[in-house]
């Protein structure tokens, strides 16, 4: 308490995850190289385009990134989510089953190079500044439950608690 280096506050949380990212490093890891790198450039443009922070990268060549606004988020998840459907992934990385392309009865384009999956959760966080790393890190529940989110999901799914619903009304 009183420490200038943490702030309590209600934040909203987007956990993201890779789905299969251990076998397609085991059996694609050149062509994994260059995917995380556009995965990497989508999410961070998309990032700064929506007013995120980046917190830390998560588990699965995922990231932790944290919203003031819940809309704001949302808006992120679902314009990342069209961003890495659009992008041209290495070949390579779309001759495999866990991201190849998947198309629906429309034959338009599902699922098509890696899939991340997105958990939402708005909570309070308490920020602390590493001084080691001068980045600011989060703790407390709600980035946790926002990573619990994300593991229940598979590629481009994004799944958010009911409560935010109210949050973004």
């Amino acid at each position: 308490p009183g420490d200038p280096r943490r702030v309590a506050s209600v934040l909203t949380f987007v956990v993201t995850s890779v789905n299969d990212s251990v076998a397609l490093w085991q059996h694609v890891p050149e062509a994994m190289l260059d995917a995380t790198e556009i995965h990497d450039r989508i999410l961070r443009a998309q990032l700064n385009a929506h007013g995120g922070r980046e917190a830390r990268r998560g588990a699965n060549e995922g990231f932790v990134v944290v919203f003031d606004d819940s809309a704001a988020a949302l808006r992120f998840c679902f314009a990342t989510q069209l961003e890495l459907l659009k992008s041209e992934w290495p070949a390579e990385l779309l001759a495999t089953t866990q991201a190849g392309v998947v198309r629906g009865d429309d034959k338009r384009d599902l699922l098509r190079g890696l899939r991340v999956s997105m958990g939402i959760h708005r909570g309070a966080a308490i920020a602390r500044k590493d001084l080691a790393t001068d980045r600011t890190e989060y703790f407390g529940p709600a980035a946790s439950r926002a990573a619990e989110l994300a593991d229940l999901g598979f590629g481009g799914l994004i799944l958010a608690e009911p409560s935010l619903e109210a949050d973004v009304s």
